[in-house]
């Protein structure tokens, strides 16, 4: 098979993720362009969601790539970010963190750039990448549903909401998405004491050193 093209690219036309200040890298597959939505994405290849009948992750160059950035652009963009946006908004109801207006501007915009960069993705689309349902698909699914909690009017996104409403409809997703009631622990059932190591964990964590053993062993 011939090499793929490479060449430069800026224009959001090509990146996914919309950020016009980071240089693109892109490949031309039969005459058409495919692209790199930025840092993180190019791991996104790591066979982590591939199967080896090639459902759900086609195995033709140019589908593979174009379901590749998405799976990378939900990992370095729209979880994290929405992630974020949970974690300062639940940090303000608290009320003892502090003025959080400028955390919580940033996340809640950031959410609404989200939301428009699978708008836009989905423009003219039925699914996100391949011409087909994927595991971009199925990544991108649970936090795109979880639109009602974060500011959004979905009417704004008229291609997310049809595309919503359609994955929403999958058996297997309906399945997967009544899953988790079962798995959660009544807080009252955990001790204080196990309450504040979970809090620390989560909310305070810094780096850890290198082991001893590891020196050790070097």
């Amino acid at each position: 098979m011939a090499l793929p093209t490479v060449a430069l690219a800026t224009s959001s036309t090509v990146a996914p993720s919309g950020r016009r200040s980071i240089a693109m890298i892109s490949s031309c597959f039969d005459g058409r362009l495919a692209s790199d939505c930025g840092s993180g994405s190019g791991k996104a290849d790591n066979d982590v969601s591939r199967r080896e009948d090639g459902r759900f992750y086609p195995q033709d160059p140019r589908g593979k790539y174009d379901v590749a950035q998405w799976v990378g652009w939900q990992l370095a963009n729209q979880g994290p970010k929405l992630g974020e946006q949970d974690r300062f908004r639940r940090a303000a109801e608290s009320g003892n963190n502090g003025d959080l207006t400028y955390a919580l501007r940033r996340f809640d915009n950031e959410a609404h750039r989200i939301f428009g960069v699978m708008n836009l993705g989905l423009f003219n689309k039925r699914y996100l990448a391949a011409g087909e349902y994927t595991i971009a698909d199925m990544i991108c699914y649970p936090w795109g549903s979880s639109w009602a909690t974060r500011k959004i009017d979905i009417e704004e996104f008229p291609n997310v909401k049809r595309w919503l409403e359609e994955i929403g409809e999958r058996a297997a997703v309906k399945k997967a998405m009544a899953m988790g009631p079962e798995f959660r622990v009544d807080p009252a059932s955990i001790s204080s004491e196990e309450q504040a190591r979970r809090r620390k964990l989560v909310a305070d964590q810094r780096a850890q050193p290198i082991p001893s053993e590891w020196v050790r062993a070097a």
